[in-house]
């Protein structure tokens, strides 16, 4: 019998699902959808700004992709979701759960009575240590997004994070034997903002969120160039490169001004990524940063990782989340599916979890 899973990526400016089905050892997609919805249909922190427009978009969706079951995985984002790795002396039962409970309401920005949260041991330690990793988010939130599924007339089987999510649909880019070799950055490249998470060891080290992503360079277009953010939007899609060209072109085209703009804001992306990079190696200094894999709808700006890979002098790479995929011939138009198929990494990882759960 076929196992279903299906995986609802909600967020800034869009609602994405994409449904996996199982049989005889191959997974297939054989469904997915895309609805555009305003970004501000989504705060900062994660809140849903209107939980009935929300949940039509979310059904629109899944009428679109002709999902084949009620059940659904979904992820929390935003500033307010975090992601906390953590060094305690060995401890099982009551005890740990206490000391978690302590440790956590550190490094909240709110009480700890408004959160939900739950930890993973990564690995322990012949010194009588272990590794924990500990993931946050305001009740508000999840509450708010499991209405929201729940009005779509949908059964939430659990929220993940969309770090965990983009590590499953990029697992054959994280082998194993490549991980060994030092940390591997994932960086998810969004509407809203980047997600950067450093994996090693089989194991997520270090998660940060960073301000400055699609829409943020978008808006920064449209206040310079002085025009509308939709014709800011078309410029950066059909004219942006981050490896722009600017000694042999000429300085008052289009083209080249508004890469002169993108060009500032990538440039405050790298400052950021470094930082997160010489935090790391404060915390792992015998880890080297062995390689960066791309992904994200705003990864698929022109030239991105070529540029990334010179500015941060470390191998970057586009992680393809349909790897090891089939894709349902007649069910699926391969043309827009394979154009940008890094927009759908968050809601493949939720979707290979279905799949299993199923």
């Amino acid at each position: 019998m076929a196992r279903i899973g299906i995986g609802v990526d909600i967020g800034r400016g869009s609602v994405k699902i994409i449904q996996l089905t199982s049989k005889k050892g191959q997974v297939e997609l054989t469904g997915y959808a895309k609805i555009i919805i305003s970004p501000d249909s989504m705060d900062d922190e994660g809140m849903v700004a209107s939980e009935a427009l929300m949940a039509e978009a979310i059904h629109q969706a899944c009428l679109q992709a002709r999902v084949r079951s009620k059940k659904v995985f979904s992820a929390v984002a935003g500033n307010a979701v975090v992601m906390k790795a953590l060094n305690l002396p060995v401890m099982i039962g009551p005890q740990l759960g206490e000391v978690i409970r302590f440790e956590t309401e550190k490094f909240l920005t709110f009480p700890i009575t408004e959160a939900e949260y739950d930890w993973d041991i990564l690995q322990q330690h012949d010194n009588g240590e272990m590794e924990l990793m500990i993931v946050a988010a305001p009740k508000k939130i999840i509450t708010s997004q499991l209405t929201c599924f729940q009005r779509a007339g949908l059964q939430t089987v659990a929220i993940d994070t969309q770090t965990f999510c983009n590590m499953r649909a990029l697992a054959f880019d994280i082998d194993s034997e490549s991980s060994n070799l030092g940390g591997i950055v994932i960086l998810d490249v969004g509407v809203a903002t980047t997600k950067m998470a450093i994996f090693y060891a089989g194991s997520i080290r270090e998660t940060r969120i960073i301000n400055i992503a699609g829409q943020l360079i978008t808006r920064e277009l449209a206040e310079q160039m002085q025009i509308s953010l939709e014709k800011a939007e078309a410029i950066k899609c059909n004219l942006g490169d981050a490896d722009y060209n600017f000694i042999e072109s000429e300085s008052d085209t289009e083209s080249y001004k508004a890469n002169q703009i993108i060009g500032g804001k990538l440039a405050e992306l790298v400052v950021e990524i470094r930082r997160s990079l010489d935090y790391f190696k404060l915390q792992y200094p015998e880890t080297p940063i062995h390689q960066f894999i791309l992904t994200g709808g705003s990864s698929k700006l022109r030239n991105l990782a070529s540029y990334l890979e010179r500015e941060l002098g470390i191998g970057v790479k586009l992680g393809n989340p349909l790897t090891g995929l089939q894709i349902a011939s007649r069910q699926i138009n391969r043309a827009v599916i394979l154009g940008n198929p890094y927009q759908f990494s968050v809601a493949i990882g939720l979707a290979l979890r279905g799949v299993e759960y199923s």
